[in-house]
């Protein structure tokens, strides 16, 4: 078999594996959850209607990054919570953040050490905010409260001798990144007895003594 067939094998295979370690643990946590009776899902706060999307904060060497995050993560946002995205001036909710770093990483060598494969790498850090105007006792106002917060990071590799490869890679972390900052800023876990397990009713008896700090309630949403 030729060299490069070989190569390509090889990272086909990796490229495989990779998916595999990533999304593997997401299968396998949805599997168990709805087995004991947990359903997910993308929530937004109560009585949100639209989302605005700013543009992030760019620490990383690549400028312009941002703009690309933006368009990824509105569109992400608006395909999974179902809110409609519009101007962050406007918005009852407002997703902002900054983009932390970007870079290449090692990647595959030839046995002459010349470089075949590499990689791209993209972190952030992103908030979701209520942006409505509140004041202290002292009337100075209060910056927007945080609903939830996220830090997140991710690669994908690619051939040197792919036309546009690191154009395409960067695509590839961007949509990953957007849908993981979705599920980390709308997800919720919530638990509903499954419909067909059986109720089961009072026998004679002293009725059960309350445990402090608990209550028969299903748990709600995770703050």
């Amino acid at each position: 078999m030729r060299p490069q067939s070989l190569l390509h094998r090889g990272l086909r295979h990796r490229a495989l594996r990779h998916r595999a370690l990533l999304h593997g643990p997401l299968l396998l946590a949805a599997l168990f959850l709805g087995a004991c009776g947990y359903h997910t899902g993308l929530v937004a706060p109560e009585g949100t209607k639209t989302v605005g999307v700013e543009f992030f904060g760019n620490d990383g060497p690549l400028r312009d990054l941002e703009v690309e995050l933006q368009a990824e993560l509105a569109k992400a946002v608006e395909r999974m919570v179902h809110l409609r995205v519009v101007d962050p001036l406007r918005a009852d909710v407002v997703v902002r953040g900054r983009i932390l770093d970007y870079r290449k990483r090692g990647g595959i060598r030839s046995k002459d050490n010349q470089l075949l494969e590499t990689g791209v790498r993209i972190a952030v850090d992103a908030e979701l905010v209520d942006p409505t105007r509140r004041t202290g006792d002292d009337g100075k106002p209060l910056p927007p409260r945080v609903l939830r917060s996220a830090r997140t990071s991710s690669e994908s590799g690619f051939r040197l001798e792919e036309p546009d490869g690191e154009r395409a890679a960067r695509a590839r972390v961007l949509r990953n990144l957007a849908d993981r900052l979705a599920l980390d800023l709308f997800g919720a876990v919530a638990y509903e007895p499954p419909a067909d397990t059986p109720q089961a009713s009072p026998g004679p008896g002293p009725a059960p003594k309350a445990v402090p700090g608990r209550s028969g309630s299903p748990a709600g949403p995770i703050p």
